[in-house]
């Protein structure tokens, strides 16, 4: 019993440090300019670290999972996310777009699920993170956008983005849909 224990809260342990290795890797590595295996393997850690979770639960024998009130909601946004590249106009990004919001809704329940040790520092950190993204995109939309408008337009060697990104950056800038963060506005 003690051995079930102690592998239990290792694996949690585990599965806590491949949250943070993807947490880190999203904010080396950029989600459009990279290639696509990078990204899937960056959005492949949620799932397996998530997996580790369920495991460690199971050996211990305990199935209470807990709830945050949000799972409703994040099931119609799962729905949504799997629905909006069919009616997306770029639908590679889109389809990108969609998985990476989607195993973040399955970070969200795992992060949710664990001790109350862990999850006491990592739940304030993401629940901030995600306040000032969501603000930032505020900001972007209502001032940032005509700015960076002009500035690429006065110099279009600003664009940091690769060449197979670059008619799409410019086809999005002419657009009034918010699809930026943090780095130069709108080029993410």
């Amino acid at each position: 019993m003690e051995r079930d224990r102690t592998l239990s809260r290792w694996l949690e342990r585990l599965a806590i440090a491949i949250f943070v290795a993807q947490i880190v890797l999203r904010l080396i590595v950029s989600g459009d300019s990279a290639q696509g295996s990078v990204n899937f393997f960056i959005h492949l850690l949620i799932p397996v670290a998530a997996m580790i979770l369920l495991w460690a639960r199971s050996i211990e024998r305990r199935h209470d999972f807990r709830r945050s009130g949000l799972e409703p909601f994040l099931f119609v946004f799962m729905i949504l996310c799997l629905c909006s590249p069919m009616t997306a106009e770029y639908k590679d990004p889109s389809l990108w777009q969609a998985t990476a919001f989607i195993v973040n809704v399955l970070f969200f329940l795992a992060i949710v699920n664990v001790r109350r040790s862990l999850g006491a520092v990592v739940k304030p950190v993401l629940l901030s993170t995600a306040a000032v993204i969501v603000l930032y995109a505020l900001l972007q939309f209502v001032f940032f956008f005509e700015e960076t408008r002009r500035d690429v337009e006065a110099d279009p060697g600003i664009v940091s983005v690769g060449v197979h990104l670059l008619q799409e950056f410019a086809e999005r800038l002419g657009s009034d849909e918010v699809f930026g963060t943090f780095i130069l506005s709108n080029t993410l």
